[in-house]
């Protein structure tokens, strides 16, 4: 049996992410990036290093009942969980607070080996490394890591042609952005947990959710009704004196003692958590990763990508 890696795609609304080009990384001295909470920050190359993208999640569910799915399907292989281990606790879906977002990891570093190293320590990655990247290196030798070679790559989709999203008048994901991801599903058994694994290949910035209107204007600068007008009050009994009158014009009031009422509009913030991010995961280990047979789906590409003419559809 032929076993081909499934290349995923999803389509959701964008909440938030950490900096795209160093993640929680920041190096002792400089200044963190919007996004990072300080207790997630790292100042050391290590697998604690990563990137966070969340995608909200508040309105449509799908990647959550997509996911479950497959790890449906994945605890009904034979041999898979030998040891009955209980599925990680954090993002399993059960816990309907914590289900306005998904959150994806993938790591800034990577462990250096020979199959990403030549001889001398030269490495190379299909991007251009940050200047924090390559001085965390230099600076903690013994940590053997270089910058990570499968980091995903960002994009922006407009007039039917992909491009860089670095060279985009917003070169970076915004909240409300309609984000397009490529991804691989890998499902991880530890010594304590199981759980599944996005593995992110491309972000594409597909449109945009439209912009809610505000109005900036001071009402409070607009002239008062004046006095003479007669305002409704809760008892009135109202009559219509023709059928020509746009509102009533003769009243009387029910009693002269009424409860007036109002309407009170509150407004809802919303901070994130810093544990939202949940950098402290335990380390895999490539071992670690259970590979097994895709279930059967019908899902269609959303999207296609092509140079000269030749399209390459994607499923």
């Amino acid at each position: 049996m032929d076993r081909k890696v499934a290349v995923l795609v999803h389509a959701g609304i964008w909440k938030w992410t950490t900096d795209l080009e160093t993640g929680n990384f920041v190096p002792y001295g400089e200044e963190a990036p919007e996004g990072v909470p300080d207790g997630q920050i790292q100042d050391e190359p290590s697998f604690k290093c990563k990137f966070s993208y969340a995608f909200d999640t508040s309105r449509d569910t799908s990647i959550w009942d997509n996911i479950k799915i497959f790890e449906d399907h994945v605890c009904r292989q034979p041999g898979f969980n030998k040891g009955n281990r209980p599925r990680r606790p954090w993002q399993n879906g059960r816990s309907s607070t914590n289900r306005d977002k998904y959150i994806i990891n993938t790591r800034v570093f990577a462990n250096r080996s020979a199959f990403n190293t030549k001889e001398g320590g030269e490495y190379k990655v299909p991007y251009e490394v940050h200047p924090w990247l390559k001085e965390g290196i230099t600076r903690f030798p013994e940590a053997h890591q270089i910058p990570n070679p499968d980091r995903p790559k960002y994009f922006e989709f407009t007039e039917n042609r992909i491009s860089s999203l670095a060279d985009s008048n917003e070169p970076t994901f915004k909240q409300g952005d309609i984000i397009w991801m490529t991804f691989k599903l890998g499902f991880v058994v530890t010594g304590g947990y199981w759980w599944p694994e996005i593995i992110p290949i491309e972000f594409v910035r597909v449109g945009k959710l439209p912009e809610q209107i505000h109005s900036k204007a001071d009402h409070s600068l607009f002239p008062s009704v004046d006095e003479s007008f007669n305002l409704l009050c809760a008892g009135d009994i109202v009559e219509f004196t023709d059928d020509h009158s746009p509102r009533p014009v003769k009243r009387i009031r029910l009693h002269d003692s009424y409860n007036q009422e109002e309407d009170s509009y509150r407004r809802k913030g919303h901070v994130e958590k810093e544990e939202d991010i949940n950098m402290n995961d335990e380390p895999v280990l490539d071992d670690d990763y259970v590979h097994v047979d895709a279930p059967e789906t019908n899902s269609k590409n959303r999207l296609r990508s092509g140079r000269g003419g030749k399209n390459t559809n994607r499923s």
